[in-house]
């Protein structure tokens, strides 16, 4: 059985601080991580029976809330949590992650009585308690379509496993009936199948017109199912085998269906009202709405319990629990944030920049202490999703729709220096001329993209690439500033004359190397090197590679690398290590051998982006378990 951590701290925690002294070793490479910053966003939200403990489900763990004090206990998992459920008697807790771990607390003593394998150990999508607590239903994200594992909690073993062989079928609810006999699930097609539990066998299945299957619930006398999508929420009569009632809210998603009794349905919505619904024949009404409407979001979550009348919603940094009777506002639970997508290190090393998954906000961070620096908040900009520093303290942000924002850094408060406009709808990659006066911006789609050369101060355009950009992909300056190699995505290298802006003799065909693309490459600290990440996706194999742009030489192909290929590359300042980040790990290699010296697993979802600082032997990575870490080798 796997050990897991449990502490207490207090709920109000805007940064996480966690040194973690014990060192990591791979042969005689050795790291440890030194801080992290964040937890994620909560995925999960399930009250205990009694509506007196909230269990919340984020990039870390499971925190426990309790609404008369301020303290919070939480429970580590392997991966991101993304579903939590008590059992009936609130005395059972089930967590399921994104690794594939399903693991059981009991309570109050929060020690783990079970951990179920999952043998393909695929991520774990919603968990749900049979009525009599004896067994767990668990949909699984399968790699062509979703499943479904009935486990008995007695014997830890599979009772039945519930599948339909089509890569369309993808589950996004579940429900018991009152005995536990049966369970019903949503799919992303509108279906909602009915299954015999100990069997495994289809029992019935109704065709809806709702699109994905937002939420289900069975009635308290086992009569009728709720069904709710796309706004819509539908009343399946089992006995007669159609539907008998429709109501149309009107409103965005129903995220969360609780019966009160057997004909009295709450439904919940994305925009966090509360409606009660008499299904025998009156119209639904109001019994409960935000006046801020702030709180529409598409990924909602939430949860209702029936007894106190509670209401929890979560947002991306903080839960609020509501009592919709006298319509106040409990508790406010802080400490939560939407994954980061990349990171990176300003040149002096005082800083981390981060951005965050579809958001226009900017976060800079000190580096030492993990505390919140500025927020740099643009009207001018969708999502921010690229960012670069130059050496002289600027930072570029750049937008999905086509905005490059200039920041300096230069005074106490960040300001806006300028802001570049660019031609093209789509942004793919920029990068700073190590003079700091011109950036270099990949922009268009498809077969019809332009590099860019603009100046830094004015935000003028000052020219283009003179030749065949059409395919490229990334565009990096040298380190020197003498030449600018670009890539494709069929995996050809160019290199270029950073004055003339000529393409140059040197180039790297992909049949050279016998694999593409390569879309993800980087310049040694030197400029006498390009390392790089190709795939051969027929064979389904990747190879991280160096190429000497002097000799034109190709180093022997480093070996290990993931099918999936590496989200993120870097070179570590003194040219020693290149550190690649790829699906939930990093991945440290020896840049003269090809060997790999350590792979840091420890984290809960897929790293995003990896940065060595450029002053210390450090480096950072950002993960979609909501984490951004720094790590120090020895």
């Amino acid at each position: 059985m796997k050990t897991r951590q449990i502490f207490v701290t207090a709920v109000s925690l805007m940064f996480i601080f966690q040194s973690v002294p014990k060192n990591l070793a791979f042969d005689d490479f050795r790291y440890h991580e030194i801080l992290r910053i964040g937890r994620g966003s909560v995925e999960s939200l399930n009250w205990n029976p009694t509506g007196e403990i909230l269990a919340v489900a984020d990039g870390l763990g499971v925190r426990l809330y309790g609404l008369d004090d301020n303290i919070s206990v939480e429970l580590t998992t392997t991966g991101r949590a993304v579903s939590v459920y008590w059992n009936s008697e609130g005395n059972k807790l089930a967590v399921g992650d994104s690794k594939g771990a399903l693991t059981i607390w009991n309570y109050p003593a929060l020690e783990v009585i079970a951990d179920f394998e999952n043998p393909l150990t695929e991520a774990v999508k919603l968990v749900s308690w049979s009525p009599d607590g004896k067994f767990l239903a668990v949909s699984y994200f399968g790699s062509y379509h979703d499943y479904i594992i009935i486990w008995n909690t007695e014997d830890f073993g599979i009772v039945s496993t519930l599948e339909i062989d089509e890569e369309i079928y993808r589950v996004s609810s579940l429900t018991w009936n009152p005995i536990g006999s049966q369970i019903a699930s949503g799919d992303s097609e509108g279906r909602i199948v009915i299954w015999d539990t100990l069997s495994g066998e289809v029992s019935s299945i109704l065709e809806s017109d709702t699109g994905i299957v937002d939420a289900l619930a069975w009635s308290p006398d086992n009569q009728r199912i709720a069904v709710s999508g796309n706004g819509r929420t539908y009343i399946w009569d089992l006995e007669v085998g159609e539907i008998s009632a429709k109501q149309n809210l009107q409103t965005p998603w129903v995220i969360l269906l609780s019966w009160a009794s057997n004909s009295i349905l709450n439904s919940i919505t994305n925009n966090y009202a509360v409606y009660e619904w008499d299904v025998v024949g009156d119209q639904p009404t109001v019994i409960f709405e935000l006046e801020n409407q702030n709180y529409v979001y598409i990924e909602a979550k939430a949860a209702w319990n029936e007894k106190t009348g509670f209401l929890a919603i979560a947002k991306e940094d903080k839960v609020d629990v509501f009592d919709t009777n006298s319509k106040i506002i409990l508790k406010t639970f802080e400490g939560n944030n939407s994954p980061p997508v990349e990171v990176v290190w300003s040149p002096d090393g005082e800083f981390l920049a981060s951005i965050n998954l579809y958001e226009n906000i900017v976060r800079i961070w000190n580096s030492s202490t993990g505390e919140l620096i500025h927020t740099l908040e643009s009207a001018n900009v969708l999502y921010v999703e690229m960012l670069a520093w130059s050496l002289n303290r600027k930072l570029s942000a750049s937008s999905t729709d086509g905005v490059i924002e200039i920041w300096d850094f230069s005074e106490a408060k960040p300001s806006i220096l300028s802001t570049i406009n660019q031609p093209s709808p789509r942004i793919l990659f920029v990068s700073w001329s190590p003079d700091n006066q011109r950036l270099m911006e990949v922009g268009g789609v498809d077969t019809s993209r332009t590099v860019f050369i603009w100046e830094v101060e004015g935000g003028q355009l000052l020219t283009s690439l003179q030749g065949d950009t059409t395919r490229v992909s990334t565009a990096l300056w040298s380190p020197t500033g003498e030449r600018i190699a670009t890539a494709t995505y069929e995996g050809d290298i160019q290199i270029w004359d950073a004055k003339s802006y000529e393409p140059l003799p040197t180039s790297l065909p992909h049949e050279k190397n016998h694999f593409y693309p390569t879309d993800r490459f980087i310049w040694s600290p030197d400029g006498r090197n390009l390392a790089g990440v190709s795939c051969n996706q027929p064979l389904r194999e990747c190879y991280l590679w160096i190429w000497n742009i002097s000799t034109d030489e190709l180093s022997t192909p480093f070996q290990g690398i993931s099918e999936e290929g590496i989200e993120s590359l870097a070179w570590s300042p003194e040219g020693t290590f290149i550190a690649s980040a790829t699906e939930d790990k990093v991945e440290i290699w020896d840049s003269q051998t090809g060997k790999l010296l350590g792979t840091i697993d420890s984290f809960g979802d897929d790293v995003t982006s990896v940065s060595w600082s450029p002053v210390d032997n450090m480096f950072a990575t950002a993960s979609l378990d909501g984490t951004i870490r720094i790590w120090a080798i020895e």
